[in-house]
């Protein structure tokens, strides 16, 4: 079997290490993979091959000649390579795709990564869906147009589960550290957390850290909202890491502060899979994982001071935080297991192509 995967752009987040896991593991169980995508690709592309997509312009910006030749340059690739499986990983891949695969014997399926509200007026899409979760496989009903259309694959993002135990691993460092991993955008709630570290540093005797990793659109803004705040000393913004296990072994617990969009992060699972402790908001696809005081710790979306308290518990108890983590690990282990994944995703290629 041959997929090829289309991402709109390279750049550093979930989406992107989902593909490339998914794809490996294809890779174990027979499926040739290619990966198509806007930019330059990173060197950790595992040597599949890819397509490199002039979706945007030099300013970053959407084109329509960048449309038209990306559509042709995937036709392309699926003729001469004779592409079975078109999987498209996002909303304006949906659209390149539905093009490109126009007419062909081509058949494709969609990875809802993210949580919209506005899907109605999107005829493009995929009839085969894969959501990773409740939350999200429900957000897509409730908002696309003629749902009943639509084959909805309920499919949980999955991790590679380390043999090993890993809290043997764990190397948390001192002061404690809030680990903030991702892109630095608005919907990912940074802000929140800045906010939060100020509150905590001032009726918490504690010392602690919040570190931020990644890169994004809000790097720039937070930062200068933590100068603002005095809190220079304690929250710090790193470049993305090619590493992101080091980190979560080194934290002293994850804090997901999303405001919304997100449909199962692939660094929650990550932070679960190295007994990481973890801190979310309470969006649905998030809580679809996380039960507050048993495998980590809820707080309510876009409210600082709930975070802060939340932070303050763990910090004042770290038996609990442990605790956490073990149920947090037992979880992923039994639900997230990257393998179990790819199998999954195979019998729904097996499916579209048998009901050809």
């Amino acid at each position: 079997m041959r997929v090829l995967h289309v991402i709109h752009r390279w750049e550093t987040g979930g989406v992107q290490r989902h593909v490339l896991d998914l794809a490996y593991e294809l890779r174990r169980l027979g499926v040739e993979s290619w990966i198509a995508a806007s930019g330059v690709a990173p060197e950790n592309t595992a040597g599949f091959p890819h397509v490199e997509l002039p979706l945007y312009g030099r300013r970053g910006a959407k084109s329509a000649g960048g449309f038209l030749r990306s559509v042709r340059l995937l036709r392309e690739t699926l003729m001469r390579e004779g592409v079975e499986i078109l999987h498209l990983h996002s909303r304006y891949a949906t659209l390149i795709g539905a093009y490109a695969a126009r007419r062909l014997r081509v058949r494709r399926v969609y990875t809802a990564h993210s949580m919209f509200t506005n899907l109605g007026f999107l005829p493009w899409y995929p009839r085969d869906v894969i959501c990773p979760g409740f939350a999200v496989s429900a957000a897509f009903s409730a908002n696309v147009r003629n749902p009943e259309r639509y084959r909805l694959h309920l499919i949980p993002h999955g991790v590679a589960i380390p043999s090993e135990n890993p809290f043997a691993h764990r190397t948390p460092v001192a002061p404690p550290v809030f680990l903030f991993l991702g892109r630095h955008t608005e919907m990912k709630g940074g802000r929140t957390l800045i906010e939060a570290a100020d509150l905590l540093r001032k009726r918490c005797p504690v010392p602690f850290r919040a570190r931020f990793v990644g890169d994004g659109p809000e790097r720039a803004r937070w930062r200068k909202e933590a100068e603002r705040r005095t809190l220079a000393r304690i929250v710090t913004f790193h470049e993305p890491t090619s590493d992101p296990l080091s980190e979560y072994r080194s934290a002293y617990a994850l804090v997901l502060p999303s405001l919304g969009l997100d449909a199962l992060p692939l660094t929650l699972l990550e932070a679960m899979a190295c007994a990481c402790p973890v801190i979310v908001s309470d969006i649905p696809s998030l809580v679809d994982v996380i039960r507050d005081g048993e495998n980590g710790l809820v707080f309510r979306a876009g409210d600082p001071l709930s975070l802060a308290g939340k932070m303050e518990g763990i910090l004042i108890d770290a038996g609990k935080a442990e605790r956490m983590a073990q149920n947090a690990f037992s979880d992923v282990r039994a639900r997230h297991d990257l393998r179990t994944m790819a199998n999954r995703t195979l019998d729904v290629y097996r499916a579209v192509l048998t009901a050809l």
